[in-house]
């Protein structure tokens, strides 16, 4: 009995992971160091572990927010500049010349007599004139 005891803690010190011994099975270190990757030297944290998501945020933030933050910029700019007699498409589609603006709506001449009012919104470009360049 004595004897599967001995084998034991035999086996449980050769194969220990913070304890590597010889091949005797003595307590000596095995050759090569011997240091175990737990230890106070491998101690991550601080800016290491943020510094992934500060560059993901950074490169998410370049390619999809700024250049859509720059466009809603240009658009209100757009929308800002409307005057009487700008040719307008609207985000339906309906194309019309300006007769008249408010604060929040536009009214839209779409045909001989035919006149509608849209929101300030919904107008999606100014069309230039035929002798404008863009």
């Amino acid at each position: 009995m004595w004897w599967y005891a001995f084998t034991a803690a035999q086996f449980l010190a050769q194969n220990a992971p913070n304890a590597p011994t010889a091949p005797g099975g003595g307590a000596e270190p095995a050759p090569g160091g011997g240091e175990s990757l737990t230890g106070p030297a491998c101690g991550g944290g601080g800016i290491e572990t943020l510094l992934p998501f500060i560059l993901i945020f950074a490169v998410m933030w370049l390619l999809l927010l700024w250049p859509k933050q720059k466009q809603e910029k240009e658009r209100q700019r757009m929308l800002g500049a409307l005057q009487k007699g700008d040719d307008v498409v609207t985000i339906g589609g309906v194309c019309g010349t300006v007769v008249s603006l408010g604060e929040s709506h536009v009214v839209l001449r779409i045909d001989d007599n035919v006149t509608v009012k849209f929101l300030r919104s919904a107008v999606a470009r100014v069309v230039p004139a035929e002798g404008e360049k863009k």
